[in-house]
């Protein structure tokens, strides 16, 4: 039976939600799963969603009113901190950020991030990065 306290406000078709629903699945985490119609957004959905995209994560608390995550990549980092199971990451940091930038490159191919290197060709003491400005995203991608 679904745990409560977790609801995944979703579409069934995408891959953002899915990459917060593999993680929840993998840390064998309970969750409820709610589809939304991203053609007719319903009232409920907007006012929870500053974006008007998927996914979100809402998470009850006892005390206080339920907080409400956005953005797949935050949904998943907020998940690898407060749920047990499987780790996501490795524990070595270098070895994480690469996890992460690779996350990135293959969620996105178009936007990506390199660790600055140095130039294999020509200027050996010459680095190199490359950080491109995110570009703007479609409706429906979190």
């Amino acid at each position: 039976m679904p745990d409560p306290s977790l609801t995944l406000i979703s579409h069934p078709l995408c891959p953002f939600v899915q990459r917060a629903a593999i993680v929840l699945l993998e840390k064998n985490v309970p969750f409820e799963r709610i589809n939304v119609d991203l053609s007719a957004k319903p009232d409920w959905f907007l006012a929870l969603s500053p974006t008007g995209k998927v996914p979100l994560l809402k998470v009850h608390q006892t005390d206080e009113e339920d907080a409400i995550l956005f953005e797949s990549v935050v949904i998943c980092e907020n998940l690898e901190e407060t749920q047990g199971g499987a780790a996501m990451y490795p524990d070595n940091a270098l070895l994480r950020a690469a996890a992460r930038v690779d996350r990135i490159r293959h969620a996105d191919p178009g936007r990506w991030l390199a660790i600055p290197q140095r130039h294999r060709s020509g200027d050996r003491g010459r680095q190199t990065s490359r950080v491109p400005r995110p570009a703007p995203e479609a409706g429906g991608r979190g």
